[in-house]
């Protein structure tokens, strides 16, 4: 996903939501951040697990930076339900869904 979503950050003029597990790859960051700054929308649902106990000691930093350029962002547990294993399969980029068969 990760080569995916790289190619397609640098197209992404409006919006982007997601439902994301960790923030653990620089190159998004840096480039949603650049995005950000250029007015685009975003929103984003981590797993509330993972939010508050990261596998990525970066994460915390990550997320604060992304936040104060303007991106939305939510924990969230679902009832009864695990995110635990819910990582980024697909995203929204200017309303257009995005995956890895998306070239």
């Amino acid at each position: 996903m990760l080569d995916v979503f790289a190619e397609k950050f640098n197209t992404i003029s409006e919006s982007l939501c997601a439902l994301q597990d960790v923030m653990d790859h620089t190159e998004l960051v840096v480039k949603l951040l650049m995005r950000l700054r250029d007015g685009m929308r975003c929103g984003i649902i981590f797993d509330k697990g993972s939010f508050f106990d990261s596998s990525c000691v970066r994460q915390a930093a990550r997320v604060e930076e992304i936040h104060i350029a303007g991106c939305q962002r939510r924990p969230l547990k679902l009832r009864g339900r695990e995110l635990a294993s819910m990582h980024a399969k697909a995203w929204i980029l200017d309303e257009k869904f995005v995956d890895n068969k998306t070239r």
